[in-house]
């Protein structure tokens, strides 16, 4: 519900009792994980075009922080929740070295992670211009 921005219903994330200490339910089952990296630098539209238009409807959530190009010296913060996105330029990176960590959360099952670490490398500020469509 706290996430839900018309992509999925209450019912996805809710099961019909209320649970305890006995609840056989393991609600980790209902998510999954993907996480991404990479120390080539990120073209920020591209990144943003990729969310905007290409993002799987099965991600619930992603946020990470990139090193662009756009802004090198600088960490840029990545937050989705469902359409929702914001993208702010934080800190230097200081003593840090500069790259990209994205993670992904979504429905069970249903988070492509091949489709999803091609496109973030599609994003790459030297490659192509537009991500593969999932299969």
């Amino acid at each position: 519900v706290l996430l839900s921005a018309g992509r999925f219903g209450e019912s996805s994330l809710t099961h019909d009792h209320a649970c305890d200490a006995e609840c056989e339910k393991d609600h980790r089952q209902a998510f999954d994980a993907w996480s991404y990296e990479s120390a080539a630098p990120l073209d920020l539209s591209k990144v943003r075009e990729f969310v905007r238009r290409r993002l799987p409807g099965s991600v619930y959530r992603c946020k990470g922080v990139l090193y662009c190009t756009d802004h090198p010296s600088h960490r840029v913060v990545l937050q989705v929740v469902g359409r929702r996105m914001d993208v702010a330029v934080e800190g230097e990176w200081a003593s840090s070295t500069p790259s990209s960590r994205i993670v992904a959360i979504g429905r069970a099952g249903e988070l492509d992670g091949e489709f999803l670490q091609r496109a973030f490398d599609e994003c790459r500020a030297s490659s192509c211009d537009s991500a593969a469509a999932p299969a």
